[in-house]
């Protein structure tokens, strides 16, 4: 419980309204430690990964593209576009059920 709550809220909207660029490198600082990544280490892997997904190769829609680990040992992988990112996910990292989803498509392709 804080105290002053809406005095320190309206100060925090202000703040980061007047000062977009150092909310953005905060932002981005706290996004990439929570993965014991740098920003300096962010980009190099964007560099290395010529600003493409890891999976798709696209360029990211989005302004970004998102750290990919492994939930079980926190590992990082590689960078995602949000769309690759949210399939991985919602196959639950799930290898097997990944391959079936690619044989199940395949039996479904359509001659072009």
């Amino acid at each position: 419980y804080i105290k002053n709550r809406e005095k320190v809220i309206a100060r925090t909207i202000l703040w980061t309204k007047n000062n977009p660029d150092k909310r953005e490198r905060f932002a981005r600082k706290y996004r990439y430690k929570k993965f014991g990544l740098t920003i300096s280490d962010y980009d190099g892997m964007v560099a290395a990964q010529q600003g493409r997904c890891a999976i798709c190769s696209c360029e990211p829609r989005r302004d970004r593209l998102v750290v990919d680990h492994c939930h079980l040992s926190g590992s990082v992988r590689g960078l995602l576009c949000h769309d690759c990112n949210t399939m991985l996910g919602l196959a639950k990292e799930d290898t097997v059920r990944l391959l079936r989803a690619v044989a199940y498509l395949g039996r479904y392709k359509e001659d072009t």
